[in-house]
């Protein structure tokens, strides 16, 4: 049976070829600061997409992200958009959950 890591890296993949059918442009997987995590920054068009990958057997996944996780993304979100402004990526960004 898989570990958690293992089912986590699979829907993360899963999540990232869904994102890629649609068009976006995949930045980065998995960046992390102390505090938080961002699974998948995309472009969406002229948009930063921050990605959070929830897979749950019970339940509903987007349910999982609760007020630590979200400020969590919020931290990795600042840092990262700090990063990219600097190279000159458009600044406009979204919060999204992808969750099966």
């Amino acid at each position: 049976m898989a570990n958690q890591r293992e089912k986590g890296r699979k829907a993360e993949d899963q999540a990232e070829n869904f994102l890629l059918n649609l068009g976006y442009v995949i930045l980065t997987r998995n960046y992390t600061i102390r505090g938080g995590e961002l699974d998948i920054v995309a472009l969406d068009g002229n948009t930063i997409v921050f990605v959070e990958v929830k897979s749950r057997r019970v339940g509903n996944p987007e349910e999982a992200v609760g007020s630590a996780k979200a400020e969590g993304l919020r931290k990795a979100a600042q840092s990262l958009s700090s990063q990219l402004r600097e190279t000159r990526i458009p600044s406009p960004v979204r919060y999204d959950c992808c969750a099966r």
